[in-house]
C-alpha cells in the first residue's frame, strides 16, 4: 500500500511539473487581429486588494506589447508579452522584481497562449481548455489531474468587457476592466 502512494505521488511530481508545453502562443496578430485595450486592473492576493492601476495592451510590429501604470500614469512596467520559452524582456521600475516576471507571464496566458487543437489539448495529465460560445472565448482553463492551476473567464455586458485571471491554489485575482477607466 505504501508503494502504491509513493508511486501515486511521483507520478504526480513528474506529470505536473514536467514542464511539457500543450500551449500554442502565437500572437492573434499573426492572423490579422489587432488588439488594443486600455482598461483598470486590481490584482488581488487572498481577498486583499494589492495593487490598483492601469493596463494597457497593443498589438506592435508582430506582437503584443504592455505598459503597466499606477493610478497617476507612473510607467511601473513595460515590454513585450514573452512567448513560449521566451525570458520577458521587460523595462520600468519594476523590472528587477518577482513581479514582473510575474504578471508577463499572466499576462501572456491572457491574451497569448491558446490549445493547439481546439476545444482542449491534453498531454498525460496536464489540459488546457478554451471555452467558447457563438465564437467568442469565454473562458480558458489550465488543469493538472482533477486540479485548475490557472483559469480565465472573460465576460462581455454591453459597454463593459471584463477579463478575470486566477490562480486559486496562491489566491491570485487578477481583473482587468476595461469600462473601469
Amino acid at each position: 500500500m505504501f508503494r502504491l502512494m509513493v508511486m501515486i505521488v511521483m507520478l504526480g511530481i513528474l506529470s505536473g511539473c514536467a514542464g511539457i508545453q500543450i500551449a500554442s502562443e502565437t500572437s492573434r496578430t499573426s492572423s490579422g487581429e489587432n488588439i488594443h485595450l486600455f482598461a483598470g486592473i486590481r490584482i488581488e492576493r487572498w481577498g486583499k486588494l494589492r495593487f490598483s492601476g492601469i493596463l494597457a495592451v497593443a498589438s506592435k510590429e508582430e506582437r503584443l506589447v504592455f505598459a503597466l501604470l499606477d493610478g497617476t500614469g507612473v510607467t511601473l512596467l513595460e515590454g513585450p508579452l514573452p512567448g513560449e520559452g521566451e525570458q520577458p524582456e521587460l523595462s520600468g521600475v519594476l523590472r528587477d522584481s518577482d513581479l514582473a516576471y510575474y504578471l508577463a507571464i499572466a499576462f501572456s496566458r491572457i491574451f497569448l497562449q491558446e490549445p493547439p487543437n481546439e476545444p482542449c489539448s491534453r498531454i498525460f495529465l496536464q489540459s488546457l481548455c478554451l471555452d467558447t460560445e457563438g465564437g467568442r472565448r469565454m473562458a480558458k482553463r489550465f488543469k493538472v489531474g482533477p486540479f485548475t492551476r490557472w483559469s480565465v473567464t472573460y465576460s462581455d455586458a454591453g459597454t463593459t468587457e471584463e477579463i478575470v485571471y486566477s490562480e486559486p491554489w496562491a489566491g491570485v485575482r487578477i481583473t482587468i476592466n476595461e469600462k473601469a477607466m
